[in-house]
């Protein structure tokens, strides 16, 4: 059976997986209930949101706000397959890194296109020149024999004309297949 270039599933809220023959990611694992002081809750609520994910290679998170950075289930996520590799943005004032290493976690901050086999992977800061600015899209691009494919994920990110811009000039003759937006 041939493998599919990318495979995108919508696990929940933010939370999604993207897999290319080369890499599989984890986006934004929100399961612990109870965020935003007490208000939020799943509905409806997923039962075991480690089996319905599985097994990724990387994690990647977009932003420090708790639906997006859960660190309660990361821990039961590596609990139950081993550390990953956690991703996130540059931002000059970056405080999902700082709230991660406090919390006890390492992660690697993206600043330039990442090359895994045919698959690539950038993540790319939402800057508006704000104290702000937090969020940060994904892209995966990934290179068949016969076709290029692409998928953009913008999270939370209201799209701008800059920022529709940049996403343009980063994609370069790729076209998007997969659009995930707020």
């Amino acid at each position: 059976m041939k493998k599919k270039a990318i495979q995108f599933n919508y696990i929940y809220s933010a939370c999604t997986t993207v897999k290319t023959p080369d890499i599989s990611i984890l986006t934004d694992p929100w399961f612990s209930e109870g965020i935003m002081d007490g208000s939020w809750f799943h509905f409806p609520k997923i039962k075991d949101p480690l089996k319905l994910i599985g097994n990724t290679d990387i994690i990647y998170i977009s932003h420090i706000d708790p639906d997006h950075y859960d660190p309660i289930f990361l821990r039961k996520y590596f609990k139950r397959y081993g550390l990953k590799k956690i991703i996130i943005s540059n931002h000059e004032k970056n405080f999902l890194e700082k709230k991660m290493k406090a919390d006890g976690f390492n992660p690697e901050i993206i600043k330039k296109e990442t090359k895994i086999g045919n698959t690539y992977v950038e993540i790319i800061p939402h800057k508006t020149g704000s104290i702000s600015d937090i969020d940060s899209g994904l892209i995966v691009k990934y290179l068949d024999k016969n076709k290029k494919h692409c998928l953009v994920n913008t999270n939370d990110i209201v799209i701008d004309d800059n920022f529709l811009k940049l996403v343009k000039r980063k994609l370069k003759s790729y076209k998007v297949d997969i659009l995930a937006c707020g």
